[in-house]
C-alpha cells in the first residue's frame, strides 16, 4: 500500500510565492490601468476646458460691445420721440413713425473651413426634434471638439459618433468620435422657423 506524501514545507512556501508575485503583477496592470484612465479623462476635460472658453470670450466680445442687444431705437413722430423695439422676426411701434431704423443681431465668426446646413425633417414625424444639422469641418486623425452657436430656445440630439458635451445658453459643445471625417450631424429641436442663418461652429479644438 502506497503512503500518500503531503506538501512540503519548501513546496507551499514556492506556491505561496508564486501566488504573490502574480497577485502584484495583476495588481501593477489594474493600478496602470486606472493612471491611463485617469490621464485620458484629463485629457478630455482640458480640451473641453480650453474650447469652451476660447467659444464663450469670442462671444462674450461681441456681446460686451452690444452686438446681441435688443434692438431700440428712437423715432420721430411730430413733435415728440417714441421707442421702437426692433428684433430679427417683428418691429413694433406705438404710431406712425417718419423714420426707423433696424438693427439686426449678428453672428460670430465662423472657424475657418466650417459650415452648418439645416434641414427640415418634420416630415419624419419624430415629436422630439424637427431639423437635422449638418456639421462640416477640416479631417483630423483625433476626436474633435466643436463648439456651435445657437439661437435661443433650440436643444440638441446626439447623432450616431456625435456626443454633446454641453449646452448652455448660446453655446454647445459637441465631440465627434470619428476619425477622418469631414463631417457629422445633430438632430434639433427649434420652433424660431429656418435656423441656417442663426447657427455657425465658432471654435475647433483636437
Amino acid at each position: 500500500m502506497t503512503k500518500k506524501r503531503g506538501f512540503t514545507l519548501v513546496e507551499m512556501a514556492v506556491v505561496v510565492a508564486i501566488v504573490m508575485i502574480l497577485t502584484g503583477a495583476v495588481s501593477l496592470t489594474i493600478v496602470q490601468s486606472i493612471s491611463r484612465a485617469n490621464a485620458a479623462k484629463e485629457k478630455t476635460e482640458e480640451h473641453y476646458i480650453g474650447n469652451y472658453d476660447a467659444a464663450k470670450s469670442q462671444v462674450d466680445a461681441l456681446r460686451s460691445g452690444g452686438t446681441y442687444a435688443t434692438a431700440t431705437t428712437t423715432t420721430a413722430s411730430g413733435g415728440g420721440t417714441e421707442a421702437t423695439t426692433t428684433t430679427a422676426a417683428t418691429t413694433t411701434t406705438a404710431a406712425t413713425t417718419t423714420t426707423e431704423a433696424t438693427t439686426t443681431a449678428a453672428l460670430p465668426p465662423a472657424y475657418p473651413g466650417t459650415s452648418v446646413d439645416t434641414q427640415d425633417i418634420s416630415s419624419w414625424g419624430n415629436p422630439q426634434y424637427n431639423y437635422r444639422l449638418g456639421l462640416t469641418f477640416p479631417t483630423s486623425n483625433q476626436v474633435q471638439y466643436l463648439t456651435l452657436y445657437i439661437p435661443d430656445g433650440m436643444v440638441l440630439f446626439n447623432d450616431w459618433g456625435v456626443t454633446i458635451i454641453s449646452q448652455s445658453g448660446n453655446e454647445a459643445i459637441v465631440k465627434v468620435d470619428n476619425k477622418n471625417t469631414t463631417s457629422a450631424s445633430l438632430f434639433a429641436s427649434y420652433s424660431g422657423g429656418d435656423p441656417s442663418a442663426v447657427i455657425t461652429i465658432i471654435s475647433r479644438k483636437l
